[in-house]
């Protein structure tokens, strides 16, 4: 699984399972067979939105075996620009969908080798602004590299 996930969830995602089953310990949980919102890291290394749901495959309390399924669902938004960043707790860019390659006029590895803070790349962008916070994002005003167009971005 870990190998599907952006780098800072995956590494932290065999210990939020751990933890998931020390606290609560429940396969009824309402988080399984449950939509869920998030991303996972493609092929070409950027992360794209989904759709995710976690069912109980198979549950042997003898052999303390369990089995889960994970389904995804692609999340398109069509005629629209936007970007997805992942940034850590310094703001430093992590992952970003592959639309950044169009918007900022860089790919990922360019900016991950020169370790980019979001800021540095949106003026507007502040991680401690209660506004980035929400789960439903801020619209910020951006101007395209090399061009006269502006597009706005939810961050």
């Amino acid at each position: 699984m870990n190998n599907f996930l952006p780098g800072i969830y995956a590494k932290h995602h065999n210990k939020f399972v751990k933890n998931f089953f020390v606290q609560k310990g429940e396969l009824d949980s309402p988080y399984f067979n449950t939509d869920h919102k998030s991303f996972i890291k493609t092929k070409s290394g950027y992360i794209a939105e989904v759709i995710y749901n976690v069912k109980v495959l198979e549950h042997d309390p003898y052999n303390q075996l369990i089995l889960f399924i994970c389904t995804f669902k692609p999340v398109f938004q069509p005629n629209k620009t936007y970007v997805h960043l992942i940034t850590n707790i310094m703001s430093q860019i992590q992952d970003m969908t592959s639309s950044g390659i169009y918007l900022f006029g860089m790919n990922l590895q360019t900016i991950l080798k020169r370790k980019f803070k979001a800021n540095m790349i949106l003026p507007n962008f502040d991680v401690k602004n209660p506004e980035f916070q929400k789960k439903s994002g801020k619209i910020i005003n951006f101007q395209l590299p090399k061009t006269d167009e502006e597009v706005k971005l939810l961050c």
